[in-house]
């Protein structure tokens, strides 16, 4: 039997000064300068009392003795010292992240009572406790509402988690006919978090092979061919900045769904306003941006977060044929799916997933203010959203990797051509692709039908893939390297969404490939181990993609560069 046992702290504190800060109420009091008629100089008004007028009423806010308040001159570069240090402040912060870690783990395995026909049962075990807390403290100042500053309150977050797991594999057979291997494995963790409940998780999988590197004397075609499957539930409590999080205003300039010019973007929108008591033809005020509360997701009240779960599964094979030494082929599919998924919606996604759904959706609904109707200026306006983490989304992604490699001495292909003899280095080559079938985001969790359609638009085209082919002998490496994006939509392909190809020009970006060249150069120098690398990146020059520009990071947006550097090792 193998134990270790562990015991960590560890913290982090991190501090922050902010300089030139400044004082809306100081500010405000120096701005309202007049001139003293006692002295003929500037003064600000709060100490001439005879430039009071009537009713006068002093600036609120300010952080310091009236008396010193220095004018503010608008005009020219002649605010000195004084101005400043009276109208501004360094503010300071403070942030104390602390964590706390036992551990004991246990592993053995049962061949001295337990063998089976493919060996013994690997068996490992152990428990967890982990105890986490955070607290940011924000300047005085800032807290009073002094400065212009959104400050967070002080709202120190903390959680534990106490943990148990067991993992087996168990090799049920080995060199047996049509079972050259087969090993299954599972495992099941059972975590109590406070104050988010307790959660068990569990991974079952296998590893198959079906025949032997020799059958009979006779070299196959199917030997070092492996199959592999793995199913799984994992589960993801709130961290806590998203549980604890102390409320923090903000500002946010949108676009109300609701208005007459948008409200056809989507087929659930009009019924949803109406629904709402806005009246048809709605123009809303959106030349100044509307207030925001962000805060996390209250653990211990009624809309308390509640752990995501995520369901894995893949299914693939290995193929490392005799028959062709130095080559390998994997495929590999996989199926995730993910509820009571934790988000942190954008401003403008809750105002939308309020009215996009098939009814009024209330977990956003209730997260948006608007204007009384009975209001005589502004009847319906957008006035406040509140931003928190919800258990609002369910993720699915489906898709197939592939991979292949292959390597070879090429001085057996080189040795009787002449001249070419001279190269006997390596040959290597790698290919990598993806075919991502679906990535969908369900915002309704309620409503599973409703889903975004993420798959074959820009950033998460349906099929990449890179291919690589270097060629190093000695001391130099050469490489040339292709990467491939297929066509990828510039619209949204959401079903509620009133938005098609023929609204756009162009809509799609057309598939691209990309080439590389590289090259690598080892040297020996008296300061240590050298290398001389450089390179040219997109060789052909492949154009920007039409549509507009575009910052994902599938393409080129620089056409043809070049790079050239050296390393140094010591």
């Amino acid at each position: 039997m193998h134990y270790d046992a562990a015991l960590n702290y560890g913290e982090t504190n991190n501090s922050f000064v902010d300089h030139g800060e400044l004082l809306p109420g100081n500010f405000r009091a120096s701005l309202d300068s007049v001139i003293d008629p006692r002295t003929g100089q500037p003064a600000c008004r709060i100490n001439v009392p005879s430039a009071q007028p009537a009713g006068f009423v002093a600036p609120t806010g300010i952080t310091q003795n009236p008396a010193n308040c220095v004018p503010f001159n608008p005009f020219g570069q002649l605010n000195g010292p004084a101005f400043f240090n009276w109208a501004e402040a360094t503010l300071n912060e403070s942030a104390k992240i602390t964590q706390q870690v036992a551990n004991a783990n246990f592993r053995f395995d049962t061949s001295r009572f337990l063998t089976l026909p493919g060996g013994a049962i690997d068996v490992a075990l152990g428990a967890e406790y982990r105890r986490e807390t955070s607290i940011n403290v924000n300047d005085a100042l800032a807290l009073q509402g002094l400065t212009f500053r959104a400050a967070a309150p002080t709202a120190p977050g903390q959680f534990h988690v106490s943990e148990g797991y067991l993992e087996v594999r168990a090799p049920l057979l080995k060199h047996y006919f049509l079972a050259e291997e087969l090993t299954v494995g599972g495992a099941v963790r059972q975590a109590s978090y406070s104050p988010f409940g307790s959660v068990n998780t569990w991974s079952a999988n296998f590893v198959y092979e079906p025949f032997g590197h020799d059958l009979g004397g006779i070299r196959s075609v199917v030997s070092g061919l492996r199959f592999r499957g793995t199913a799984s539930s994992a589960t993801r409590a709130p961290n806590i900045d998203e549980a604890f999080r102390p409320i923090s205003p903000g500002f946010a300039n949108i676009t109300d769904p609701c208005d007459a010019s948008n409200i056809g973007q989507n087929v659930n929108r009009a019924a949803n306003c109406a629904a709402l008591g806005i009246p048809v033809g709605f123009r809303s005020q959106t030349a100044q941006s509307i207030n925001t509360v962000t805060q996390g997701g209250d653990v211990n009240g009624a809309s308390g977060l509640r752990n995501e779960t995520a369901h894995t599964y893949t299914l693939g094979l290995n193929y490392q044929p005799d028959w062709l030494p130095g080559f390998a082929f994997s495929m590999d599919y996989y199926n995730i799916n993910i509820i009571n998924a934790i988000t942190l919606p954008a401003t403008q996604t809750i105002i939308n997933n309020c009215v996009d759904a098939p009814g009024l959706n209330q977990q956003f609904c209730s997260l948006v203010t608007r204007v009384a109707a009975n209001d005589p200026t502004r009847p319906f306006q957008l006035q406040t959203v509140k931003a928190q983490f919800l258990n609002a989304a369910a993720l699915r992604t489906h898709g197939v990797d592939f991979q292949a490699s292959y390597g070879h001495d090429v001085s057996e292909w080189t040795q009787h051509w002449g001249m070419l003899n001279r190269l006997d280095g390596r040959l290597s080559g790698v290919m990598i692709v993806n075919w991502t079938q679906a990535n969908r985001n369900i915002p309704f969790q309620q409503f599973p039908n409703i889903q975004n359609i993420n798959e074959g638009r820009v950033g998460i085209p349906s099929e990449r893939g890179t291919i690589r082919l270097n060629y190093a002998q000695g001391p130099l490496s050469l490489g040339v390297s292709g990467r491939y994006v297929s066509r990828s939509a510039l619209f949204n392909r959401d079903a509620t969404r009133i938005e098609f190809c023929e609204s756009l020009s162009p809509c799609q970006v057309k598939a691209k490939f990309y080439t590389d060249v590289d090259f690598n150069y080892k040297l020996d120098t008296r300061y240590g181990n050298a290398e001389l690398y450089g390179g040219v990146k997109n060789i052909a020059n492949t154009k920007i993609p039409l549509g507009g520009f575009t910052t994902s990071p599938e393409y080129e947006i620089f056409g043809t560069t070049g790079f050239i550097g050296i390393r140094i090792k010591q």
